[in-house]
């Protein structure tokens, strides 16, 4: 953009959707990267991500109806490209093999909190970064589970790409039971650093175990670093 910087500042709209007076209806084709709308509908600002191809998704993500890229609304406190994902209120299964191949848990997952590019499967909990590339992450993860078993160690990992090979780095063994009894509640939790480019996936795995796993708790972040 090559105007000046004060002719670049956009005003309100009145709704998110629609053909008027409204976010969607914004040419984002005449808009820097970056740009902020506030909304009154919502009582809300939004960001421009012109770089972002993610799936719209009611009133926190919107496609424009001219232009590239699309508009993220701004939740105060939290960084902008960050994701917390987290099961619903169901629990989540995992089978595994007993070896060290890891394997994604499955269930019903959903977004707690998204402020960027992301989008979400929310069966198989995998997330896929549309922004730019050589990202940095600061990825967190929580998650209880119950086990006949309290001997056999246990691993959780961060994948990127669906890689069942996870590096060292991005993994943590663990076997810590909370409570005795035929079933026993691990609790296990991981901090690591990933870098993703547009169109990579992350999700979390697990591995080591010779039975399915219930998963009573999950939670993982991802924070954009830099």
């Amino acid at each position: 953009m090559s105007s000046p910087a004060d002719l670049r500042i956009l005003q309100s709209v009145s709704t998110v959707l629609g053909a008027d007076d409204s976010l969607q209806s914004i040419n984002t084709h005449k808009v820097s990267n970056c740009a902020i709308v506030a909304c009154a509908e919502t009582d809300s600002l939004y960001i421009l991500r012109r770089e972002s191809a993610a799936t719209p998704s009611g009133e926190k993500i919107v496609a424009p109806s001219a232009g590239p890229g699309r508009w993220f609304i701004f939740e105060p406190g939290v960084a902008a490209g960050s994701l917390a994902v987290g099961n619903d209120t169901s629990n989540l299964s995992v089978s595994l093999d007993g070896a060290a191949n890891f394997h994604p848990p499955v269930g019903d997952y959903t977004e707690i909190i998204s402020s960027g590019p992301w989008s979400l499967n929310t069966s198989t909990g995998v997330a896929t970064w549309s922004g730019a590339d050589n990202q940095k992450f600061l990825v967190n993860v929580s998650l209880s589970m119950y086990n006949t078993s309290t001997t056999v160690e246990t691993s959780i990992g961060v994948s990127i790409d669906a890689n069942t090979e996870i590096p060292f780095a991005q993994k943590l063994k663990t076997v810590s039971p909370v409570d005795t009894g035929s079933d026993a509640l691990f609790s296990l939790s991981l901090a690591t650093i990933v870098e993703l480019d547009a169109g990579q996936t992350v999700q979390v795995m697990v591995a080591g175990q010779t039975t399915t796993l219930t998963i009573t708790n999950l939670v993982f972040t991802l924070t954009p670093l830099g």
